[in-house]
């Protein structure tokens, strides 16, 4: 077996050329722009998330819980369901 199959057995990557500035700028500037667009997927999530909720979606589906109208139409464990859960706001919190 010759090196390269046993670096390869190993998870030793290949060796790189060196990064240059102008290419770590680029690689950079292409995750900012990941990033970004993750920020906007999760807040138009995040208010599709609390508008379902706030308007009890799971109840005409037939659904008793947000677990598991989470689980039905998703397939999300209960864990993630109650993440995806919005906090109270501080107007609906009963003193």
């Amino acid at each position: 077996m010759g090196q390269h199959e046993e670096d390869q057995e190993r998870g030793v990557e290949p060796a790189r050329p060196p990064l240059t500035a102008a290419r770590a700028q680029e690689m950079t500037a292409d995750l900012r722009e990941a990033m970004d667009d993750v920020r906007r997927s999760v807040a138009v999530l995040a208010a599709r998330v609390r508008d379902a909720h706030a308007a009890r979606v799971l109840l005409p589906l037939g659904h008793g819980s947000w677990e598991s109208y989470c689980d039905a139409e998703f397939g999300i464990s209960r864990a993630q369901a109650y993440r995806t859960s919005p906090a109270p706001s501080p107007r609906s919190v009963v003193p």
